[in-house]
């Protein structure tokens, strides 16, 4: 499972990004065009908690204790040769993911769903 949703992130994320930022929010607008005269400087990682003290403000503020990270799921490609097979057989299938995911937050998730579980399939065969 873990190597799915990595490959899916690696996929996805991208373009679900650039389709979420250009979609236009009724009465609000276009993501993008209201960031347009905002400056989009780095967030400087200080700013942030490392994973273990974030987790203890977590528990502190709301009473519940989180899971320990844990590593789980194995890699499924024995090479890299495979995972770019593996790419290249989904890609073949799914040409245009900019086109799915803009389907998808249009309201149409039919290609998206197929998308996903056709790389959960291409994935799987080579666990």
């Amino acid at each position: 499972m873990y190597a799915i949703v990595s490959v899916i992130l690696g996929l996805y994320l991208p373009p679900l990004i650039n389709s979420f930022t250009t979609l236009c929010f009724a009465g609000k607008g276009i993501p993008n065009e209201l960031c347009r005269n905002c400056s989009s400087l780095p967030v400087d990682a200080a700013f942030f908690p490392e994973a273990a003290i974030a987790a203890q403000w977590y528990s502190v503020d709301l009473g519940s204790v989180l899971s320990a990270e844990s590593c789980f799921g194995r890699y499924p490609f024995s090479s890299e040769a495979d995972r770019q097979q593996c790419e290249t057989l989904f890609s073949n299938d799914v040409p245009n993911l900019d086109m799915v995911l803009t389907s998808a937050v249009n309201g149409d998730p039919a290609q998206l769903q197929f998308a996903v579980l056709r790389l959960i399939q291409l994935v799987n065969s080579y666990a």
